[in-house]
């Protein structure tokens, strides 16, 4: 404790610490990152990281959470070291919640006094967090940052029409052109649903299938084929579907999906998930045809931000060279655990280079 106002709350189970729900999304929608949310956090815990405990770090002022993250331990390796929920599954960047200054040096400190090794991959906003650590750790542990991938976004005008000319003439001349083409195969249809608790999972089941039917279930990479993703999606939707925040969006051809996309509408922003298509009519687009609809949807529902979350995908940078960036860091107490996790991550990554 740093002063007489704010605690430390440790726990093993979200159970242990639901009645700061709402301080914990309240944390997450001042980060605009749904994906730090207390449900979410919850599900990728549950049902992702089934096979290990959590742990769970809250900052509490007079029994409101003021900052918090979810942590889990690694697999797959000798040397496990913490990591959020669901990372070593879903890969998506790090949201840290804090609430204040105070709030984020209390968390920092509570994170090192486990005397573990951890990393946290992509973490968003983090020159504070980085400061706080490298400062705090000092003569106690190892930190190493290094800027990681960015995340893309598009910033969403008021008038669906600047969407049209800040595309390239080029680019306008595709879109149109293929969907013409398209359309010569019967009638093309575009559609947005907001699907409720009870529909969500027929939703899903139409994504599902379409995807697996392409080169993710050749490979087996598709939610049909990895059974914990099925569950975790299914879960999670649910969860946000109570209050409208899921997103579905269609490309149909005479009322056949061809083209499916799944999202959250959160903080006024659309969150891209996942998005597939019949991979039969790949020679038309589909993928640029709903992205070009889904932006455009996104504009005409007031919404001021696109989010395409992942990586710097070359087909996410046709629509926007804007990305927030990341720092990925690593923690390694000057303790044996620590030590040996920094060797072996050391000897790892110059094999990687002679390969």
């Amino acid at each position: 404790m740093t002063g007489s106002q704010l605690s430390v709350v440790l726990a093993a189970s979200f159970d242990e610490v639901r009645e700061h729900r709402a301080a914990w999304n309240a944390l997450a929608e001042k980060a605009r990152w749904p994906f730090a949310e207390f449900d979410w956090q919850q599900c990728s815990s549950v049902v992702l990281d089934r096979e290990a405990s959590p742990r769970l770090l809250l900052v509490v002022e007079r029994g409101v959470a003021r900052a918090a993250i979810a942590l889990t331990r690694s697999a797959g390796t000798r040397w496990r070291r913490y990591v959020p929920a669901g990372y070593t599954s879903l890969f998506e960047a790090t949201g840290v919640l804090v609430g204040s200054g105070e709030a984020r040096s209390e968390l920092v400190r509570a994170l090192l006094e486990t005397g573990e090794p951890m990393m946290l991959p992509r973490v968003l906003s983090a020159s504070a967090l980085v400061n706080d650590i490298k400062t705090r750790a000092r003569r106690r542990a190892c930190v190493i940052a290094r800027p990681a991938a960015g995340v893309p976004y598009l910033d969403l005008p008021s008038d669906p029409g600047a969407i049209e000319r800040s595309l390239s003439r080029s680019r306008r001349s595709d879109i149109r052109r293929k969907l013409k083409r398209l359309q010569g195969l019967g009638h093309i249809a575009f559609v947005s649903s907001h699907p409720g608790e009870d529909m969500v999972d027929s939703d899903l089941a139409d994504f599902e299938s379409l995807e697996h039917s392409g080169w993710k279930g050749r490979q087996g990479s598709s939610i049909i084929a990895r059974r914990s993703f099925h569950e975790f999606f299914s879960a999670s939707l649910r969860a946000f579907s109570r209050d409208h925040g899921v997103r579905i969006d269609r490309m149909t051809l005479d009322g056949k999906t061809i083209g499916i996309q799944f999202g959250l509408v959160r903080y006024g922003a659309y969150y891209l998930i996942k998005p597939t298509y019949d991979e039969r009519f790949s020679a038309y687009s589909p993928g640029l045809q709903l992205t070009h609809y889904a932006i455009l949807q996104s504009v005409r529902d007031g919404l001021r931000r696109y989010e395409f979350l992942g990586s710097t995908d070359p087909w996410k940078l046709q629509w926007t060279s804007a990305v927030h960036p990341t720092v990925s860091l690593a923690i390694y107490p000057y303790r044996a655990r620590g030590m040996l996790c920094l060797a072996n991550d050391v000897l790892g990554s110059v094999t990687r280079r002679r390969h």
